[in-house]
């Protein structure tokens, strides 16, 4: 199975200083999206016939080619101001927390009756 979904579309803060208070200003709505969520998941199932049901063994992986999707984005700033202290400008960093990075595989049985 593939999963496929477009990033959370969410609102970014802009800054200004005026009178030695610094505001921060969101200027339009969702107007920073995060990456794109994919993944794809694989399985075999085996399954075998006896008197009183059915066995059935899975075997696959989740997110098989291991992509490192996003699970939250921080957004860190870092104000630069000059030498009287002023405002000059805001380094935004955005940094990903993608708890996942590698396939994971999985096993399960089950019997039907």
């Amino acid at each position: 199975m593939a999963r496929l979904a477009d990033g959370d579309a969410v609102n970014e803060p802009w800054y200004w200083r005026s009178d030695a208070v610094l505001y921060s200003y969101y200027g339009g709505r969702n107007n920073f999206r995060m990456p794109d969520y994919h993944r794809l998941d694989l399985s075999v199932n085996f399954e075998k016939p006896k008197p009183r049901g059915v066995r059935v063994w899975s075997f696959g992986a989740y997110n098989a080619y291991g992509r490192r999707n996003p699970l939250f984005i921080t957004l860190s700033n870092n104000f630069i101001f000059d030498e009287d202290f002023e405002l000059v400008g805001v380094e935004k960093r955005f940094e990903q927390f993608s708890p996942i990075p590698f396939p994971i595989p999985y096993f399960s049985y089950t019997f039907k009756f």
